[in-house]
């Protein structure tokens, strides 16, 4: 997986602070984008090769930004991050 460029979305800033160090450890380039608004100027500005997101990203009971982030799964490696406790 060394040197994929990696789009990590996600609105908990702890969480958007500790993995992406992580990631870089294993080597991947990866951006971070807190809303998907956000992720979506990144994806208008450069090719990333994976989406790492947040499942419950945006306002609660608003899907529309979940919508967004599915309609671009076809676009890359998807993968989802769930974290309710």
């Amino acid at each position: 997986m060394r040197g994929r460029k990696l789009l990590f979305v996600d609105d908990e800033p702890a969480i958007r602070l500790t993995l992406p160090a992580i990631l870089k450890q294993e080597g991947f380039d990866v951006t971070a984008a807190s809303t998907v608004p956000e992720a979506l100027d990144c994806i208008n500005k450069e090719k990333f090769d994976v989406l790492l997101s947040d499942l419950n990203i945006g306002q609660p009971g608003d899907d529309r930004d979940d919508r967004t982030l599915t309609i671009l799964s076809g676009c890359f490696d998807l993968f989802s991050l769930h974290g309710r406790g």
